[in-house]
């Protein structure tokens, strides 16, 4: 088989269609990052833009083809990174339309990046280089106006920009905001902060004279935006004392018609102290933060320690809701709190009737497997302290069809009479138009109270879902699915009924039920990682594979 030089496969590149070329460089765009994304990005990130670049400089013919692609999903993960790409579209006003993404992991509060990102804008802005001398740095009217905007101009001389190093990250992403029209999809990391004060920061500053009243002269910014993803740092565990992310920047976007996809990730939204008080729900918003969330159809609360009061007043106001995922903080919901009117039940309630899809997921930060950790849950137990919050309104949910839940917020700690009051009829706590169901075992401290009661908590599992296949026949006419993520069996149980409820024919038996129902059963081994505990091969287990593992 002959072999072909790289030479020979441009010139074969550049023989294609237009069209069939399009096609072809459309395979090296990645999908928009996710939320949650760390600033060590995959390495498909670096490969496949290296290659769109490599593209760029081949030949005049592959160049624009290419760069279309190149500027399509725009990634900027450190300061020096926003400086060069606030230095490309402030000097080349062809490339601002091409971006239909745009992702901010930069940190936007390290005085230290803001130098080092400041120094390398001012090599590229008098560099003699002809890659960064775009024909005498002329800027034009529209670059004009986002520099005196933000104030970044302190002289006029030959067109540069003569700016300034304090906050300079932030000013290069808020710039490249007014500066990329055509932008869907933005992902922002937005600075972590030390103290608890609300909504007054420097971000919010900036960000408004970017965004803020009076609009620029070309128009209202960000008109195309339809998903706005918000995230703190993914390496910070715990409270982020980030000020109350829902504050920083919404207020600033409230004139994006098109918004429809609003994310947070790791939003602790306005505690003034670890704990909520009853002065926090007295911290106003002014009234036009809320007016925007009535156009929201998709919202998602990620890894959320948002205080009670501000989660109940922000689903108030996301009246078209259709979806909703919300993966929440159990202390955050504790009976412990000063505000026990604040439940998840009265959250949930303005959203219940119109909402189709549900993800609603509880995690503690736990507080470890040690004898110390013991003594506090055993003290829980013997006192019957309400800790966490459950949700007894699912049944009001009439439009719902697709739903996520844990047994810790649905039935609560294992010890509780709830939950033995609700085994007799599972199928009666659901909505009545569910087509789809995924129950998550959860409890205390991740495992601990499960692996302290197995016994009795399998005895209880088996007895419920055995009762639910029968009930799906009448109570559930709609559900065709069933998704069942529980703890992996623990090597060395001695208990011969927790050993036969996670065995292979109980399960197979499970399944047969629910078949018998219309229902598909689909078994999944919940990840544990506090307890050493044996994990099978698949995390995936359905009827056809436990035969060939015979």
């Amino acid at each position: 088989m002959p072999s072909f030089h790289q030479p020979m496969a441009v010139a074969t590149l550049q023989a294609l269609p237009s069209e069939l070329l399009c096609l072809i460089l459309d395979n090296l765009v990645l999908a928009p990052l996710p939320t949650g994304s760390r600033r060590h990005l995959p390495i498909p990130y670096y490969t496949n833009r290296g290659a769109l670049v490599n593209l760029c400089l081949t030949s005049r013919r592959l160049n624009p083809h290419a760069t279309k692609f190149l500027y399509r999903n725009i990634v900027v993960s450190s300061s020096s990174q926003c400086a060069a790409l606030f230095h490309t579209l402030l000097y080349s006003p062809h490339l601002r339309r091409l971006a239909r993404s745009f992702a901010s992991l930069a940190p936007l509060n390290s005085p230290d990046d803001d130098e080092d990102a400041y120094q390398f804008f001012e090599r590229l802005t008098f560099s003699r280089n002809s890659r960064f001398f775009h024909g005498g740095l002329y800027l034009d009217s529209h670059a004009k106006e986002v520099v005196r905007r933000l104030n970044m101009s302190f002289g006029e001389t030959s067109g540069h920009v003569y700016t300034r190093s304090r906050d300079f990250t932030q000013h290069a992403v808020a710039a490249a905001m007014l500066l990329m029209p055509d932008v869907q999809d933005m992902l922002l990391e937005l600075a972590q902060h030390t103290d608890y004060t609300f909504f007054m920061n420097d971000d919010c500053i900036i960000f408004r004279k970017a965004l803020g009243s009076p609009p620029p002269s070309w128009g209202v910014p960000l008109t195309s935006l339809h998903t706005l993803r918000l995230q703190s740092d993914p390496d910070i565990v715990g409270f982020k004392a980030d000020a109350g992310m829902l504050a920083i920047l919404i207020p600033e976007l409230l004139h994006a018609p098109n918004l429809r996809q609003l994310d947070f990730y790791g939003d602790e939204g306005n505690y003034t102290h670890h704990w909520e008080r009853a002065a926090d729900a007295m911290v106003a918003y002014p009234d036009s933060f809320w007016h925007f969330l009535g156009q929201v159809r998709n919202l998602k609360l990620d890894k959320s320690q948002a205080a009670p009061s501000t989660v109940v007043k922000l689903l108030a106001n996301c009246h078209n809701l259709d979806h909703l995922t919300w993966t929440f903080r159990q202390e955050a919901w504790s009976g412990m709190r000063d505000l026990p009117d604040v439940t998840l039940d009265k959250a949930l309630r303005p959203i219940a009737k119109n909402l189709r899809s549900l993800h609603l997921e509880s995690y503690s930060v736990g507080f470890g497997c040690d004898e110390d950790a013991a003594e506090m849950w055993d003290l829980l137990e013997v006192y019957q302290i309400d800790m966490y919050d459950t949700i007894s309104s699912l049944h009001d949910f009439t439009s719902l069809e697709v739903l996520t839940i844990d047994m810790m917020t649905l039935f609560g700690p294992c010890h509780r009479q709830r939950l033995r009051e609700c085994a007799a009829d599972l199928a009666a706590l659901l909505p009545p138009r569910l087509t789809r169901l995924e129950l998550i075992e959860r409890s205390y401290n991740d495992t601990y109270e499960y692996y302290k009661t197995a016994a009795a908590h399998d005895q209880w599992l088996g007895s419920l879902l055995g009762r639910f296949a029968e009930a799906c026949k009448t109570g559930q006419p709609l559900l065709t699915d069933f998704i069942l993520r529980v703890f992996p069996p623990e090597r060395g149980w001695q208990d011969p009924f927790a050993v036969y409820f996670r065995s292979k024919s109980s399960i197979l038996d499970l399944m047969d039920r629910f078949s018998k129902a219309g229902v598909r059963l689909w078994w999944h081994w919940e990840q544990v990682e506090r307890l050493q505990v044996v994990k099978p091969q698949s995390t995936h287990v359905n009827a056809s594979d436990w035969q060939n593992q015979q």
